[in-house]
């Protein structure tokens, strides 16, 4: 038993390695680098499988070997010490294991690489040339790094010797290094020296070669190469040495008349030579010129305040030399030649190359404005005089006196103060009622940009556009307050960042008690709190306090922080005088407070504000009578019919029409009052209703009145204007135009075709009439240009919306008696239709509508144009023309003098023809009329032509390239009887078209 087991064993053995013998073919030995030198490392590698008990023995070639397991794929690492050739075998070497053998790489084995030595050939070079580079050594070399000494090398490697070429850029002497960095010892250098390449001269020219005793004459000397040195000869006996690169340069002046042979010739490191002729005639009798330019021009000079005018003078002279030129001061001049006064600091200017130029910042004291316009002229001259030796140039710069209105935007003044009027005040710890004012006085127009500090810190920005030279005046706000929570003095500052400021803001303080007492509380007592005001006999009333030495009273319109209105008291009572009751307008709401100053002017108490709406009864006469406009919070008109029926109910009034404003998505509703009611007070009691916006009378507007006058005949408004001037390049065309009027005659043959659509609004009118009033304005507008017939209109192609919104005060007058309903739903059809322009020719008592509608209009880029009015050189403003972004118009005559019917004022924009116009009327007649609303049509064709050749101007715009273009009339600057003067239709345009329209 035990003899078949251990026959059964060995059967198991010889199977195994009869199975394991058939695996050897797989064995593989392979290595990696095959080339090395001495002491470099060889990567072996060997794979097998097949017999798991089996060794593997690697024989290395040179007498070593080592053993590895079988079934593995197993790497080793082998340096040889000697040069020479190895081969690499692997052999399974185990009993049990039938032998076999894998045969791997030869290994070639060379000595270890040694630099010995670095050439160079040529070792003298110059710039550009090819330089070799040999490296010399023994053995072979694995890397070495060859730097040739001019921040630049590279890499060789091999059997010594290796070779490599260089061409310096620049001249110098280099030490090129080689040094080894792999399997390579040692290292070595030498010295390369370049040089640069010897200049050669190939030409000399002279600029100009025809010139003028004293002129400047270039010379340049072209050639190749680098130069060491050259001489050039200018042939009147005098020389220069010039070197380096070429090409060279030199400026030379001739003293005397004569032909002149300049020679360059080279001397060091330099061949060649080259020659030019120059002539020189006599030099020409000296003429100096200049002109003098400022921004605007003529400069402007403020009445009101000394504002820097910025002047430049530049000088052009007939020779090309250098000189100097001074003048000490200048003279203010009047026009009609007598002295005003002085002025200006020393100038100095260089006049080199025929040119010259020096800018100097000249303040115009305020008593040479009064001066000139005492004199009667708003223009006068500033004048210097230049001079050096016999040489002497004047100067004068015009100048003319500007309102504060159309100066420069600019500041004159800024001062602080706090509640009580002082630029100090003392207030108790955690006080909340603390506010400071600026008072900002300014011409021109333009952006304010400043911020309020306290102790250093920004509290708010203020970033407001202010327009028109006037005051202006800026709170602290609520939020945040002035900080009174830490006891201590505090410095308030108003920084202004724009404009800049030629003066310093003086700051004010306050100081905070450590005593946290809290200010008085005022009571009020009447009016009450949203009450209707004034109430016959009525006065503002409060209770006093103890502590308190005056009261003032401020009104503050409801939307607004800066007060309206104030007034200091020592009673507990206020009635306002008439006079001031004229600034506030019917049917507004106004915010009302008290506050108490005790005698060092500290605000001690404080009481809290109530409101009261405006709403006495307006004077008969400026309003339909019986009859209010409410403005609806509801919706379209079928969504506000149950509205209308419950203030018909609660208030007993009748609603005659109720209509949409679909401009200002708002409805609007016409009410009849009893005859026993209070037109004031029904607006109070609407005003007072959740349901309602706002609520005014129907006010009663005019259209500007025209005069029949038949002593001129001939049609001078386009000529004056110089629109004629422009109907090659605009007519209108495409520009649609809404007369919101009286009716338009539009079968009147020179209006026919003009007429794109007529809408009538006139309440209580049931026909389009055909009437005076419209079809005067019409026919100034658009009247049809070369048809053979009657006159042509300022925009002879434009679209007519033909608007009545007005009815004729009398058959065959030209007067139209227009409602606040009339206007508004005509001024909000032309929004809805596209009208680019809205021409007004009408005005009437302040209206609550009208303002909304013309922000509206401006919203969506329309421009509206009004009639400044025929109330006479004392005569009251009239809406919308007093409106800031209506263009109000004021007429002139033939001759540019004012309308002596014309309204004035300062809201005034522009002027244009209106007395004794010939345009159309209706009948095919037509007829010389008078009146702003003439004048205002004027303006409106303008507008057309400009939007024609603009199309994306926009209103702001329109009304700014209008003033700018301008012909001033009157006194110099916006003046409150022509406004920035008449208008000019072709000036306007050819700001849009450029220098290509001529404008005579």
């Amino acid at each position: 038993m035990m003899r078949c087991r251990a026959i059964t064993l060995m059967l198991v053995v010889l199977i195994s390695l009869a199975m394991a013998s058939t695996a050897w073919a797989a064995l593989s030995v392979t290595a990696s680098p095959t080339s090395v030198v001495v002491g470099q490392p060889v990567s072996v590698t060997v794979s097998s499988s097949g017999c798991s008990a089996a060794l593997i023995t690697v024989n290395f070639g040179d007498s070593t070997s080592t053993t590895v397991l079988s079934n593995t794929t197993t790497t080793v690492s082998h340096a040889y010490l000697t040069p020479g050739s190895f081969s690499i075998t692997a052999n399974g070497t185990l009993a049990f294991c039938t032998p076999a053998t894998a045969v791997g790489p030869t290994i070639t084995v060379s000595s270890l690489g040694a630099i010995t030595s670095l050439s160079a050939l040529p070792s003298a070079a110059v710039v550009g040339q090819a330089v070799i580079f040999t490296v010399s050594g023994t053995g072979t070399c694995g890397s070495l790094t060859l730097n040739f000494g001019d921040a630049t090398s590279t890499t060789l490697s091999g059997a010594f010797p290796l070779t490599t070429t260089h061409a310096y850029a620049s001249p110098g002497t280099f030490t090129a290094t080689a040094t080894g960095t792999s399997s390579c010892t040692g290292s070595a250098s030498t010295l390369v020296t370049v040089t640069s390449p010897p200049g050669a001269i190939t030409s000399l020219t002279a600029t100009p070669s025809f010139a003028q005793v004293g002129q400047a004459v270039i010379f340049t000397v072209s050639g190749t190469g680098t130069c060491g040195s050259l001489t050039l000869n200018f042939g009147d006996a005098t020389s220069t040495t010039l070197s380096g690169v070429f090409p060279r340069t030199a400026s030379h002046a001739y003293s005397s008349v004569g032909t002149f042979t300049a020679t360059a010739t080279g001397t060091s490191s330099c061949t060649g030579s080259a020659s030019a002729i120059v002539t020189i005639v006599p030099l020409p009798p000296l003429s100096v010129a200049v002109s003098v330019n400022t921004t605007p021009s003529p400069a402007q000079v403020s009445l009101i305040q000394s504002v820097p005018v910025v002047i430049t003078y530049t000088f052009t002279t007939n020779i090309q030399g250098a000189f100097t030129l001074t003048s000490s001061g200048g003279t203010f001049v009047a026009g009609s030649g007598g002295t005003l006064g002085t002025g200006g600091s020393g100038l100095s200017v260089t006049i080199t190359g025929g040119r010259g130029v020096v800018t100097e910042s000249l303040i115009v004291p305020q008593v040479v404005a009064e001066r000139s316009l005492r004199g009667g002229s708003p223009t006068f001259t500033f004048q210097r005089t230049f001079s050096s030796g016999n040489i002497s140039v004047p100067a004068t710069v015009p100048m003319r006196v500007v309102s504060s209105a159309a100066g420069p935007f600019s500041l004159r003044r800024v001062e602080l103060r706090f509640d009580n009027g002082r630029g100090e005040i003392t207030v108790p710890k955690h006080f909340e009622h603390l506010k400071a004012v600026a008072f900002v006085e300014f011409n021109g127009s333009g952006l304010l940009e400043a911020a309020w500090e306290v102790d250093g810190r920004t509290l708010a920005i203020i970033r407001k556009f202010l327009t028109f030279g006037d005051l202006v005046t800026l709170t602290t706000p609520d939020v945040p307050p002035l900080p009174t929570f830490e006891p201590g003095p505090h410095r308030i500052t108003f920084r202004i960042t724009s404009p800049p400021s030629t003066f310093e803001i003086p700051p004010i303080t306050y100081f905070v008690t450590a005593a946290s007492k809290a200010a008085e509380t005022i009571e009020l007592i009447a009016p009450a709190d949203k009450a209707r005001w004034p109430q016959p006999g009525a006065a503002f009333e409060w209770k006093g306090v103890a502590e308190v030495a005056q009261y003032r009273l401020e009104i503050i319109e409801a939307e607004e922080d800066t007060p309206s209105f104030s007034a200091l008291v020592k009673e507990t009572r206020y009635s306002m005088p008439p006079v001031y009751e004229r600034n506030l307008v019917i049917g507004k709401r106004y915010r009302w407070q008290v506050k108490g100053l005790d005698v060092n002017g500290n605000v001690v108490a404080v009481s809290q504000s109530r409101t009261f709406t405006w709403s006495p009864d307006p004077p008969a006469g400026v309003f339909v009578p019986g009859q209010v406009l409410a403005a609806l919070k509801a919706g379209p008109v079928k969504a506000a019919s149950e509205v209308v029926k419950g203030l018909e109910r609660r208030f007993n009034l009748r609603a005659l029409r109720t209509f949409e404003l679909k401009s200002l998505e708002t409805t609007v509703t016409v009410f009849e009052v009893p005859a026993s009611g209070s037109i004031g007070s029904i607006i109070f009691a609407l005003q007072a209703d959740p349901r309602i916006l706002f609520a005014q009378p129907n006010y009663l507007s005019q259209t500007a009145a025209v005069h029949t006058d038949p002593l001129a005949s001939l049609q001078y408004g386009p000529r004056a204007i110089r629109a004629d001037q422009v109907h090659g390049r605009a007519t209108g065309r495409g520009i649609r135009v809404a007369v919101v009027d009286t009716g338009i005659d539009v079968r009147h043959p020179d209006l026919r075709g003009r007429v794109v659509e007529r809408v009538n609004f006139a309440p209580g009118e049931e026909r389009f009439e055909e009437e005076v009033h419209g079809t005067l304005i019409a026919g100034v507008i658009a009247a049809r240009a070369d048809n053979g017939m009657g006159i042509y209109g300022i925009a002879p192609e434009v679209e007519l919306m033909a608007i009545r919104a007005c009815r004729a005060a009398a058959k065959d007058r030209p007067e139209g008696v227009c409602t606040s309903e009339g206007i508004a739903r005509g001024i909000d059809y032309a929004l809805m239709n596209d009208a680019r322009v809205i021409n007004l020719s009408l005005g009437g008592p302040a209206d609550l509508l009208l303002p909304r509608l013309v922000d509206r209009a401006r919203q969506l880029g329309t421009v509206i144009v009004a009639a400044a009015g025929n109330t006479g050189p004392t005569g009251r403003a009239l809406y919308p023309a007093v409106l800031p972004t209506v263009i109000a118009v004021t007429a002139v005559d033939a001759r540019d003098g004012v309308y002596s019917q014309a309204t004035r004022g300062e809201f005034i924009d522009l002027a244009a023809p209106g007395v004794e116009v010939m345009t159309t009327m209706p009948g095919a007649q037509f007829g010389v009329q008078s009146g702003t609303s003439l004048a205002a049509a004027h303006v409106s064709g303008v507008v057309a032509l400009l939007l024609q050749v603009s199309p994306r101007i926009s209103p702001e715009e329109v009304q700014h390239v209008l003033e700018e273009t301008a012909e001033d009339l009157g006194a110099p600057g916006k003046d409150r009887l022509f406004g920035s003067g008449r208008v000019d239709a072709c000036r306007a345009i050819r700001r849009s078209v450029g220098s290509s329209l001529v404008c005579r």
